[in-house]
Protein backbone atom coordinates (compact mmCIF):
# COMPACT_ATOMS: atom_id res chain seq x y z
CA UNK A 1 0.00 0.00 0.00
CA UNK A 2 1.26 3.45 -1.13
CA UNK A 3 1.53 5.96 1.59
CA UNK A 4 1.03 9.96 1.56
CA UNK A 5 3.56 12.08 1.63
CA UNK A 6 3.67 14.35 4.72
CA UNK A 7 3.85 16.92 2.25
CA UNK A 8 0.71 17.04 0.29
CA UNK A 9 -3.16 17.98 1.40
CA UNK A 10 -5.32 15.16 2.28
CA UNK A 11 -6.82 13.72 -0.26
CA UNK A 12 -4.61 14.67 -3.41
CA UNK A 13 -2.56 12.10 -3.79
CA UNK A 14 -3.12 9.59 -5.85
CA UNK A 15 -1.00 5.60 -5.40
CA UNK A 16 0.20 5.23 -8.77
CA UNK A 17 -0.85 1.56 -9.99
CA UNK A 18 0.03 -0.89 -12.43
CA UNK A 19 0.70 0.20 -16.08
CA UNK A 20 -1.86 -0.48 -18.86
CA UNK A 21 -1.16 -1.02 -22.36
CA UNK A 22 -2.47 1.62 -24.72
CA UNK A 23 -1.86 3.17 -28.41
CA UNK A 24 -0.47 6.51 -28.37
CA UNK A 25 -1.58 8.79 -31.24
CA UNK A 26 0.71 12.14 -31.67
CA UNK A 27 -0.58 14.35 -34.34
CA UNK A 28 0.75 17.69 -35.29
CA UNK A 29 0.33 20.26 -37.59
CA UNK A 30 2.81 21.46 -40.12
CA UNK A 31 4.18 25.12 -39.96
CA UNK A 32 1.70 26.09 -37.44
CA UNK A 33 3.77 28.96 -36.09
CA UNK A 34 3.41 31.42 -39.45
CA UNK A 35 -0.52 31.66 -38.73
CA UNK A 36 -1.84 35.16 -36.65
CA UNK A 37 -4.41 34.62 -34.26
CA UNK A 38 -7.60 34.21 -36.12
CA UNK A 39 -6.21 30.95 -38.67
CA UNK A 40 -4.78 29.71 -35.47
CA UNK A 41 -8.51 29.30 -34.29
CA UNK A 42 -9.80 28.21 -37.65
CA UNK A 43 -6.81 25.48 -37.38
CA UNK A 44 -7.78 24.02 -34.30
CA UNK A 45 -11.44 23.49 -35.38
CA UNK A 46 -10.60 21.93 -38.55
CA UNK A 47 -8.08 20.10 -37.00
CA UNK A 48 -10.84 18.93 -34.15
CA UNK A 49 -13.45 18.20 -37.28
CA UNK A 50 -11.16 16.22 -38.91
CA UNK A 51 -10.03 13.85 -35.80
CA UNK A 52 -13.62 13.80 -34.64
CA UNK A 53 -14.70 12.78 -38.66
CA UNK A 54 -11.97 10.03 -39.01
CA UNK A 55 -12.41 8.71 -36.00
CA UNK A 56 -16.20 8.27 -36.21
CA UNK A 57 -15.67 6.99 -39.67
CA UNK A 58 -14.86 3.46 -37.42
CA UNK A 59 -17.65 4.15 -34.64
CA UNK A 60 -15.47 5.72 -32.36
CA UNK A 61 -15.40 9.21 -30.43
CA UNK A 62 -12.81 11.70 -28.87
CA UNK A 63 -15.10 10.07 -25.85
CA UNK A 64 -13.76 6.65 -25.90
CA UNK A 65 -10.16 8.13 -25.90
CA UNK A 66 -8.46 10.28 -24.24
CA UNK A 67 -6.81 13.04 -25.42
CA UNK A 68 -4.71 15.99 -24.84
CA UNK A 69 -5.35 19.25 -26.47
CA UNK A 70 -1.39 20.22 -27.77
CA UNK A 71 -2.31 23.89 -29.14
CA UNK A 72 -1.37 23.08 -33.03
CA UNK A 73 -2.03 19.21 -32.37
CA UNK A 74 -3.78 16.57 -30.85
CA UNK A 75 -2.46 13.50 -28.45
CA UNK A 76 -4.86 10.44 -28.34
CA UNK A 77 -4.41 7.77 -25.66
CA UNK A 78 -6.56 4.79 -26.99
CA UNK A 79 -6.94 2.03 -24.72
CA UNK A 80 -6.04 -1.76 -24.90
CA UNK A 81 -9.76 -2.47 -25.99
CA UNK A 82 -9.51 -0.51 -29.56
CA UNK A 83 -6.58 -2.40 -31.79
CA UNK A 84 -3.81 -0.08 -32.54
CA UNK A 85 -4.34 -1.27 -36.25
CA UNK A 86 -7.58 0.64 -36.03
CA UNK A 87 -5.32 3.38 -35.48
CA UNK A 88 -3.70 3.00 -38.70
CA UNK A 89 -6.17 1.93 -40.84
CA UNK A 90 -8.79 3.30 -41.36
CA UNK A 91 -8.14 5.91 -38.94
CA UNK A 92 -5.31 7.59 -41.63
CA UNK A 93 -6.59 6.86 -44.64
CA UNK A 94 -9.60 8.90 -43.80
CA UNK A 95 -8.07 11.36 -42.86
CA UNK A 96 -5.90 11.69 -45.54
CA UNK A 97 -9.07 11.95 -47.42
CA UNK A 98 -10.33 14.56 -45.54
CA UNK A 99 -7.24 16.55 -45.98
CA UNK A 100 -7.61 16.17 -49.82
CA UNK A 101 -11.15 17.83 -49.74
CA UNK A 102 -10.39 20.44 -47.53
CA UNK A 103 -7.11 21.29 -49.04
CA UNK A 104 -9.82 21.79 -52.48
CA UNK A 105 -11.95 23.88 -50.36
CA UNK A 106 -9.43 26.16 -48.60
CA UNK A 107 -7.05 28.90 -49.09
CA UNK A 108 -3.39 28.39 -48.87
CA UNK A 109 -3.02 30.01 -45.76
CA UNK A 110 -5.70 28.08 -44.06
CA UNK A 111 -4.63 24.55 -45.62
CA UNK A 112 -3.67 21.77 -43.09
CA UNK A 113 -0.79 19.65 -43.38
CA UNK A 114 -0.01 16.98 -40.54
CA UNK A 115 2.49 14.79 -38.93
CA UNK A 116 1.16 11.87 -37.68
CA UNK A 117 3.26 9.18 -34.87
CA UNK A 118 2.42 6.26 -33.64
CA UNK A 119 3.72 4.12 -30.46
CA UNK A 120 2.37 2.35 -27.99
CA UNK A 121 3.06 0.57 -24.64
CA UNK A 122 2.49 0.80 -21.20
CA UNK A 123 1.37 3.97 -19.41
CA UNK A 124 0.75 4.91 -15.91
CA UNK A 125 -2.13 7.12 -15.03
CA UNK A 126 -2.18 9.19 -11.66
CA UNK A 127 -5.66 10.73 -11.40
CA UNK A 128 -4.48 14.12 -13.37
CA UNK A 129 -2.87 12.74 -16.34
CA UNK A 130 -0.56 10.40 -17.81
CA UNK A 131 3.42 8.90 -17.53
CA UNK A 132 5.65 6.68 -19.28
CA UNK A 133 8.69 6.23 -21.76
CA UNK A 134 5.93 5.55 -24.64
CA UNK A 135 4.75 9.68 -24.70
CA UNK A 136 8.34 10.42 -24.61
CA UNK A 137 9.32 8.29 -27.78
CA UNK A 138 5.94 9.37 -29.95
CA UNK A 139 6.92 12.75 -29.12
CA UNK A 140 10.47 12.12 -30.71
CA UNK A 141 9.25 10.21 -33.79
CA UNK A 142 6.49 13.23 -34.19
CA UNK A 143 8.86 16.21 -33.89
CA UNK A 144 11.83 13.85 -35.39
CA UNK A 145 14.07 16.32 -38.13
CA UNK A 146 14.43 13.13 -40.32
CA UNK A 147 10.17 12.91 -40.39
CA UNK A 148 10.29 17.16 -40.69
CA UNK A 149 12.68 16.91 -43.50
CA UNK A 150 10.63 13.84 -45.65
CA UNK A 151 7.49 15.61 -45.45
CA UNK A 152 9.01 18.56 -46.53
CA UNK A 153 10.27 16.91 -49.90
CA UNK A 154 6.80 15.71 -50.74
CA UNK A 155 5.31 19.42 -50.39
CA UNK A 156 1.91 17.99 -52.28
CA UNK A 157 1.51 15.36 -49.48
CA UNK A 158 -1.50 16.39 -47.13
CA UNK A 159 -0.20 14.39 -44.33
CA UNK A 160 3.10 11.99 -43.14
CA UNK A 161 2.38 8.93 -40.66
CA UNK A 162 5.40 7.73 -38.68
CA UNK A 163 5.42 4.40 -36.70
CA UNK A 164 8.00 3.08 -34.33
CA UNK A 165 9.30 0.22 -34.84
CA UNK A 166 7.22 -1.85 -32.13
CA UNK A 167 4.23 -1.12 -34.00
CA UNK A 168 6.18 -1.52 -37.57
CA UNK A 169 7.14 -5.05 -36.38
CA UNK A 170 3.71 -5.86 -34.26
CA UNK A 171 1.15 -4.71 -36.54
CA UNK A 172 2.78 -3.63 -40.14
CA UNK A 173 4.33 -6.73 -40.66
CA UNK A 174 1.84 -8.76 -39.78
CA UNK A 175 -0.84 -7.23 -42.33
CA UNK A 176 -3.14 -5.09 -39.52
CA UNK A 177 -2.58 -1.93 -40.97
CA UNK A 178 -1.94 -0.32 -44.03
CA UNK A 179 0.68 -2.26 -46.83
CA UNK A 180 4.14 -2.76 -45.61
CA UNK A 181 5.35 -1.73 -49.14
CA UNK A 182 4.29 1.59 -48.85
CA UNK A 183 6.51 2.06 -45.64
CA UNK A 184 10.12 3.40 -45.40
CA UNK A 185 12.16 3.10 -42.63
CA UNK A 186 14.35 6.24 -41.25
CA UNK A 187 16.52 6.97 -38.49
CA UNK A 188 15.43 9.07 -35.98
CA UNK A 189 18.64 10.89 -33.41
CA UNK A 190 16.62 13.12 -30.99
CA UNK A 191 18.23 13.86 -27.60
CA UNK A 192 18.29 10.50 -25.86
CA UNK A 193 16.34 8.57 -28.86
CA UNK A 194 18.55 6.70 -31.69
CA UNK A 195 16.04 4.11 -33.41
CA UNK A 196 14.60 3.53 -36.47
CA UNK A 197 11.31 4.22 -37.23
CA UNK A 198 8.77 3.78 -40.07
CA UNK A 199 7.41 6.10 -42.80
CA UNK A 200 4.17 6.06 -44.92
CA UNK A 201 2.74 9.00 -47.47
CA UNK A 202 -0.30 8.09 -48.52
CA UNK A 203 0.00 10.75 -51.59
CA UNK A 204 3.57 9.70 -52.33
CA UNK A 205 4.58 6.66 -54.19
CA UNK A 206 7.40 5.04 -51.89
CA UNK A 207 9.98 5.07 -54.22
CA UNK A 208 9.70 8.80 -54.68
CA UNK A 209 11.85 9.25 -50.95
CA UNK A 210 14.42 6.61 -52.05
CA UNK A 211 14.80 8.76 -55.14
CA UNK A 212 15.11 11.97 -53.70
CA UNK A 213 18.36 13.70 -52.53
CA UNK A 214 17.05 12.32 -48.65
CA UNK A 215 18.80 9.00 -49.72
CA UNK A 216 21.30 9.60 -46.74
CA UNK A 217 19.21 9.04 -43.87
CA UNK A 218 16.80 6.34 -45.38
CA UNK A 219 17.80 2.54 -45.24
CA UNK A 220 15.60 -0.31 -46.27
Amino acid sequence: MALQPDWLPAGDYVPVTRPTHHTIVGIDVARSGGRNDLLQLRMRADLRAVIDASLANQGLGLVHLHHDDLGDGVRLIVPAGISPSAMLDPFVPTIAQLLRGHRMATADTARLRLRIAVHMGLLHYDGHGWAGQPLVHTARLLNAASVRLAFEMAPHADLILVVSQLVYESVVEQGYGLDPETYQAVQICEKETDTTAWVHLPTTPPLALEASSLRGPYRR
